[in-house]
């Protein structure tokens, strides 16, 4: 018997999400699919759907193929986990994955990761984090990185050759 996790995310506010004509399908439809839905979801820069596509995205990236990969000591503890990609080449840019596990509101100061400016540009965050500064798109400075509770950011800066 097949249950309604493996029923695909609707295509949008129609009926049946837009996988039948008929009031009544052969697999379930689940009830939220009016305002859980791919079209909802395109439209909302933090979805899952587009946090993912941002992710899969930076795979193809230099950082990513070629690049190293550091966990700084300086910035992790219990509650915070980073990471880094860069790829070693002036102006190439570097990938700062900082995710908060803890259960409460974090800033961070991430100036203690070699070869970055002083601020750079979230490309996502996951958990639909409220708090400002953060969104999508946005730049934010080194010294003071808020971070909600259970939230992860992806933001991008330009690699640095130390002088």
């Amino acid at each position: 018997m097949r249950g309604a996790c493996g029923v695909g995310r609707g295509a949008g506010k129609i009926r049946a999400g837009g996988f039948s004509t008929s009031d009544d399908t052969w697999l379930p439809v689940n009830e939220n699919y009016p305002f859980l839905n791919v079209e909802l979801q395109r439209e909302d820069p933090e979805s899952h759907l587009n946090v993912y596509k941002i992710l899969v995205a930076l795979r193809s990236t230099n950082a990513h193929l070629y690049g190293e990969l550091d966990f700084p000591n300086a910035v992790n503890t219990e509650d915070i986990f980073v990471f880094t990609r860069m790829y070693p080449v002036e102006g190439e840019d570097a990938y700062i994955i900082v995710v908060n596990f803890g259960e409460d509101r974090q800033v961070l100061n991430l100036n203690s990761i070699q070869n970055l400016g002083g601020s750079g540009v979230v490309l996502a965050r996951s958990g639909h984090e409220t708090e400002p500064g953060t969104e999508h798109g946005s730049t934010v400075d080194f010294n003071a990185v808020p971070i909600g509770s259970k939230v992860g950011l992806v933001i991008s800066s330009p690699f640095l050759v130390e002088t």
